[in-house]
């Protein structure tokens, strides 16, 4: 009888460690698929990120300042490859602005080639000089010039001073055209009132007739 006891209690005690461990080793593999089933979200929870849209430049509009910016920007490009004439107005002016100067208006300056006696036409050198003036102030459209003209005193004081003023209206014209804004341009025709030198002969009547400049701020 006591040998019947000891299988039953045996076999209970058997069975109790195998339910035992039969629970944890459930307990392990269920606590480890939750973990690996919670460490990444859903498929469903992910969303593509979207591809932005590339930026039609074609159709872009810049404002009044970045148009002013892009026009500068070429006119200092234009500058730097241009070379200009040994002694021109614009060999000058741009050795000047080149410099460590700063107080630079009212510098003067007088042109290489001026009208001849008499006339109102712009030769074809003077023309030159004045291209090549253009484009150092389209360049630095913070400048202003003054341009007076004088003359011989082939004629009257009257008449000296009436071809001045057509000449030096002739020199705004062409700047104009240019693109040289006519407000950064001031003109004045002198006559014959201002010599440099008498007019004794024509070698000291070409050095009266010349076309000055000076720099102003606008």
């Amino acid at each position: 009888m006591d040998s019947q006891k000891q299988k039953i209690g045996s076999a209970v005690l058997i069975f109790l460690v195998s339910a035992t461990l039969a629970y944890f080793a459930m307990e392990w593999l269920t606590n480890d698929s939750s973990v690996s089933m919670t460490s990444q979200p859903p498929t469903s929870y992910y969303e593509p990120t979207p591809i932005p849209e590339e930026e039609d430049l074609s159709v872009s509009i810049l404002t009044p300042e970045q148009e002013l910016s892009t026009a500068l920007i070429a006119a200092r490009q234009e500058l730097a490859d241009r070379s200009f004439s040994r002694g021109s107005i614009a060999d000058k002016l741009y050795n000047l602005l080149s410099s460590d100067k700063t107080n630079y208006y009212r510098e003067l300056y007088t042109f290489l080639y001026d009208f001849p006696s008499g006339s109102e036409q712009l030769t074809a050198d003077l023309k030159e000089e004045l291209r090549q003036l253009a484009v150092v102030l389209r360049a630095y459209p913070e400048l202003a010039i003054a341009l007076e003209v004088h003359t011989d005193d082939q004629g009257s004081r009257s008449e000296m001073r009436s071809l001045s003023q057509n000449q030096a209206a002739a020199l705004k014209s062409f700047l104009v055209q240019a693109d040289i804004p006519a407000a950064a341009i001031d003109v004045m025709g002198m006559g014959s009132d201002v010599p440099l030198t008498k007019n004794t002969n024509e070698a000291s009547r070409a050095q009266n007739r010349r076309i000055e400049m000076t720099l102003q701020a606008r």
